[in-house]
């Protein structure tokens, strides 16, 4: 099921913890050579595990990624499990654990917790939703779960343990409110 065509951000590699490397920097805009070390080393994908494929999470140009972008790239991710306090695309995550990583492919830092997710961006109502916007959900008028809008009245989210990352209408639940950050 795809609702965007099959773009996927561009490469760079990827900050790590490791201080010992000193190829990666989230300050390298001069880098126009970053393609010839993708592959060289496995650290690239670390923070996404992804083992199904050679994609780096972090893409050139950061603050030019657009909500279409994000939501498309998010896709890839439906089927992968669900795992409270997670932040791994490919290994589990909760649901703000999802949207967190999927922003922080493109080099956007947002809260990791759904209520700090619930408070930070731009608010955006629900007739004026944009692909890569994020949707609160509240129980009790508490925010406790995100999803990423990813058009067509759809979301892509990280559900729960028995889900996982799937697409549902954005309205399954009562939506809380919507935050944009890009």
């Amino acid at each position: 099921y795809k609702v965007f065509p099959d773009e996927k951000p561009k490469p760079v590699e990827e900050e790590t913890n490791n201080n010992s490397n000193t190829n990666n920097t989230n300050n390298n805009t001069n880098n126009t050579n970053t393609n010839n070390n993708n592959n060289n080393n496995n650290n690239n994908n670390n923070n996404n595990n992804n083992s199904n494929n050679n994609n780096n999470t972090t893409v050139q140009n950061p603050t030019n990624a657009t909500g279409s972008e994000i939501a498309s790239f998010a896709l890839q991710f439906v089927g992968n499990p669900y795992s409270y306090g997670g932040t791994s695309l490919t290994e589990g995550a909760d649901c703000s654990g999802f949207c967190y990583a999927v922003y922080r492919a493109f080099g956007i830092n947002i809260p990791r917790d759904s209520r700090s997710q619930g408070a930070g961006g731009k608010a955006v109502s629900m007739d004026n939703l944009q692909p890569g916007d994020i949707i609160l959900y509240a129980s009790g008028g508490t925010i406790d779960h995100a999803a990423l809008y990813i058009g067509g009245g759809n979301v892509v989210q990280a559900h729960s343990s028995d889900k996982g990352i799937i697409i549902t209408p954005y309205n399954y639940r009562t939506p809380y409110c919507a935050r944009r950050y890009v």
